[in-house]
């Protein structure tokens, strides 16, 4: 099991945080035509977790290269993790805020699960860090984003007034 959790931990730090990272940048930077100096803080926010996530799979490592894990790693971790969660839920609601500042409809449509799941998943950090409902935020205001990037990519005009 060790094995197999170190080779995730490769496929996690190598391919899926620096795509999710890079999805959501992009959506930032998509949607900044109301606000650059609010859109480009998004990133900023939005990188920043994508790294603090790839601590936490070095802290992983370590923690299963010398299992139990020390209490200091351990510690660590606990609270690195709830740093990146919260960064990634209020990037999210940046990028929500943005697309309801553009006011346009599609855009507005978009924010609402976006807005709607960073407060659901931000208010369970605060609450409950081990609720199980906890990515379910994340969920809603991913899959917002996505379904926008894939409609945006066909008609452009939906998100932008730039033709």
């Amino acid at each position: 099991m060790i094995a197999a959790q170190i080779k995730g931990l490769w496929v996690d730090g190598l391919v899926f945080i620096p795509c999710y990272t890079a999805f959501l940048a992009l959506a930032a930077l998509a949607a900044r035509r109301p606000a650059p100096h609010l859109a480009w803080a998004a990133v900023l926010i939005i990188v920043s977790a994508g790294l603090l996530d790839e601590m936490e799979g070095g802290l992983l490592y370590a923690i299963m290269r010398d299992l139990p894990g020390s209490p200091t790693l351990i510690a660590l971790l606990y609270g690195e993790v709830r740093a990146k969660f919260a960064l990634l839920a209020l990037g999210a609601l940046v990028i929500g805020w943005l697309l309801l500042r553009d006011r346009r409809p599609a855009g507005m449509a978009v924010a609402l699960p976006t807005v709607g799941g960073s407060l659901f998943s931000g208010a369970l950090i605060a609450i409950d860090m081990h609720a199980p409902a906890l990515m379910q935020g994340y969920v809603w205001s991913w899959t917002a984003l996505l379904v926008a990037a894939l409609i945006g990519s066909f008609w452009p005009r939906a998100f932008s007034r730039v033709p």
